[in-house]
């Protein structure tokens, strides 16, 4: 629903993007622990990560699809911007990521980076996915997005990775969509 907000909404001990709402700071508790560990651990590995847009509103996720929309048209914006209602960023359980210094800031290149193979490499011992892998946009729906990252569990995420499959291709592996 419009109004929908998970009601344990945190902000993470992370480095946070200091353009974003408080909401967009806030991820479910649920995930905090793990998304910690993960961007620690990350900076052990030289690597200097913020999150970006966690939690989206609804009315948020309108401003941002409307202004895709206007500028690359509705179908160009259904492919990298989900319509307001869809997001998982409204789930509390997804967020972006990207270098301090936003180099590769959500593009594609950012996969080519260092932090952007540490974390399709290690993302899934944290309990998260690569929502949006390269060459799977006819089964997400979305482009690649090698920034985008969402909480399923550690065990769910660990059969994901060594598989290779996306999450629409694990949800219907239990027959619960149909692809």
């Amino acid at each position: 629903p419009d109004d929908y907000k998970p009601g344990d909404l945190v902000i993470p001990d992370v480095q946070v993007s200091s353009s974003d709402s408080s909401d967009e700071k806030s991820v479910r508790e649920l995930i905090r622990p793990s998304l910690e560990k993960m961007l620690r651990d990350a900076k052990s590995a030289d690597l200097d990560l913020v999150m970006n847009s966690g939690f989206r509103s609804y009315k948020a996720q309108s401003f941002y699809f409307n202004n895709y929309v206007k500028q690359s048209g509705l179908e160009a914006a259904k492919k990298f911007s989900a319509e307001p209602g869809h997001s998982e960023h409204q789930t509390g359980l997804s967020f972006d990521l990207s270098y301090k210094d936003r180099s590769c800031y959500l593009e594609t290149c950012f996969g080519q980076t260092e932090a952007g193979k540490w974390l399709a490499e290690h993302a899934h011992e944290y309990g998260f996915i690569l929502r949006y892998p390269e060459g799977k946009t006819d089964i997400t729906g979305y482009q690649y997005e090698p920034w985008h990252f969402r909480y399923v569990g550690k065990d769910v995420a660990k059969e994901i990775y060594e598989k290779k499959l996306t999450y629409e291709e694990y949800l219907q592996s239990l027959g619960l969509i149909a692809i």
